[in-house]
């Protein structure tokens, strides 16, 4: 398994909510990202119509996680992806302070971020090294710093 040791995108497994079934996928590839859905039908909050992406972010793992918006809460997929051992606890048994999470659009092979939604944000480095990467996944890096930089200093 050399080749696996090279390639930092997998698919991680399917996760159920609701009876749904979603596809859970660390570093996406561009074709990973492209076949994700393109719009979220919740009749209860119309605005969220193009975040059809829902996304955590690990800064100093430089691990990003994306799942369709359909398939999972934040929170849950979060807890999911820690009984996995994807995302590591802090000393305390939760979360670490550097996720970043939020709702993406797909955007060709990359996706556009939409909104932040307030994951685990306590106190973590802000710095643009830290969060550089994410460039290749996202279209609109100046948006998503801009959110990176407000969460990360509360």
């Amino acid at each position: 398994m050399r080749l696996k040791r090279y390639l930092k995108e997998e698919f991680i497994g399917t996760y159920k909510y609701g009876g749904k079934f979603t596809e859970v996928y660390r570093n996406p590839n561009p074709n990973e990202i492209r076949f994700m859905p393109t719009i979220y039908q919740e009749p209860n909050h119309p605005e969220l119509m193009d975040c059809s992406i829902r996304f955590l972010a690990l800064g100093s793992k430089q691990k990003l996680f994306i799942w369709a918006s359909e398939g999972g809460v934040h929170y849950y997929v979060l807890e999911w992806l820690m009984k996995k051992g994807e995302i590591p606890e802090d000393v305390y048994g939760q979360e670490p302070a550097d996720i970043v999470s939020g709702y993406a659009s797909p955007q060709g092979s990359r996706m556009k971020f939409e909104r932040g939604y307030g994951l685990g944000t306590r106190g973590y480095d802000i710095s643009r090294d830290v969060w550089h990467w994410l460039g290749k996944y996202f279209v609109n890096m100046p948006q998503l710093m801009n959110y990176i930089e407000k969460e990360g200093k509360k």
